[in-house]
């Protein structure tokens, strides 16, 4: 998505009359009730490119806020000062400047910003979320993604997010007039894909277990390498990763769409032709290459090594 221009729509209100707040605060967002306890002083400062956007609003007084369900989009509210009470997902927190609040498209919510209470808003399309989740875990979105209400912002990762969200902010405003960015939707898909990596949502086990797969494959690899030669066998080296056997063919599956037994014997193949090359004639036999990264059935070896690099094993050797 880098280097493709994309317009920038932006809107500006000042406003004290509550109902003309109302109205243009729902253009931005979406209908919603707003009852304030006392008179407000409406200020918002928008800027938003296809996918995301970046959102200033402050109400100067305590309004009690009743959104509909948001559907298309998500939201993290981070206050610059000040408290809020929001009721979401059947959570209910305060949030202030290190804690913001998320919330997703499909939950209700309830809120009350108190006086004093200035938010930077991060708009990020659904789309867009469930797309980062998609390239994370390989798979499609199955069910809502929800992410939890709360989310802290003083640990390294939130701060790493927070600055990601600050390069947006400057692609979006920093333009001027109306504009294009090119830059806008890249960055709105790299701060997607932190916050799912940073914070967790419903589908937090989904992604540990391809961190989890991830790493047993790692050190079955590792195993693989420093035993080629030797007699291998998938319980054995799920018995040495640590890890039962089905969880190891699933991290073979999952990570590289192969069996275990199929990567091994891809292995071995490479690495007698690399012997085969890297080896004069008169120095070696095809026999004892085989032998060497663990090929003990010569006949297979051979058909197995014509099909996969159309010649065969002696044809290697013979012209190297």
């Amino acid at each position: 998505m880098a280097g493709v221009a994309t317009q920038i729509e932006r809107e500006s209100v000042t406003t004290t009359d509550v109902d003309a707040a109302r109205e243009r605060v729902a253009t931005v967002f979406c209908p919603h009730g707003l009852e304030p306890r006392g008179r407000v002083d409406v200020r918002l400062r928008a800027a938003r490119a296809d996918q995301v956007g970046i959102i200033h609003l402050d109400y100067g007084a305590t309004v009690d806020i009743a959104p509909e369900p948001l559907e298309h989009f998500y939201l993290v509210q981070i206050p610059r000062s000040g408290t809020a009470r929001v009721a979401h997902a059947g959570q209910e927190i305060l949030s202030d400047p290190s804690r913001a609040s998320v919330l997703s498209p499909h939950e209700p919510t309830s809120m009350t910003w108190f006086a004093g209470n200035p938010q930077t808003i991060v708009y990020l399309a659904r789309s867009l979320v469930e797309h980062a989740l998609e390239s994370l875990t390989g798979a499609s979105v199955s069910g809502p993604l929800t992410f939890e209400v709360g989310m802290p912002l003083t640990t390294p990762r939130a701060r790493s997010w927070l600055t990601t969200v600050d390069c947006l902010r400057a692609e979006l405003e920093d333009v001027p007039g109306s504009g294009l960015v090119e830059h806008a939707d890249a960055l709105g898909l790299s701060i997607a894909t932190q916050l799912l990596e940073s914070h967790a949502h419903s589908h937090t086990r989904e992604l540990l277990r391809r961190g989890a797969s991830a790493r047993t494959l790692r050190r079955a690899l590792d195993v693989i390498d420093a035993q080629l030669p030797e007699p291998l066998t998938v319980s054995a080296i799920a018995a040495e990763v640590g890890v039962c056997t089905r969880v190891l063919q699933d991290a073979f599956s999952r990570e590289l769409g192969v069996a275990p037994l199929a990567y091994i014997r891809e292995r071995r193949l490479r690495a007698a032709r690399a012997r085969l090359i890297e080896t004069a004639p008169q120095d070696t036999t095809v026999t004892d290459v085989a032998l060497s990264v663990g090929l003990t059935h010569l006949g297979r070896f051979a058909g197995d090594y014509r099909n996969r690099f159309g010649e065969s094993p002696s044809t290697t050797l013979r012209r190297c």
